[in-house]
């Protein structure tokens, strides 16, 4: 979460690609859990899908940032 914040008030494409790569992590991990210990299922995707809301909001206004700062220059 912090990355992604980092990645909105300072957009780069390093920055959102670092950050695509811990969604993707976040994904794994997540599966893996689940996969481990089922019982803690509901636990794992609720967090989970709370830390991919926050975090694709801040992608997709961090892609605009940028595009529209390449646009100006």
């Amino acid at each position: 979460m912090a990355w992604a914040t980092y990645a909105f008030f300072f957009p780069s494409r390093t920055g959102l690609r670092v950050t695509y790569g811990l969604v993707a992590l976040t994904f794994a991990s997540g599966f893996w859990l689940v996969l481990i210990m089922p019982a803690h299922m509901a636990e794992v995707c609720v967090t989970g899908l709370i830390y991919i809301a926050y975090v694709s909001c801040a992608l997709v206004l961090s892609r605009n940032k940028l595009a529209k700062a390449r646009q100006v220059i």
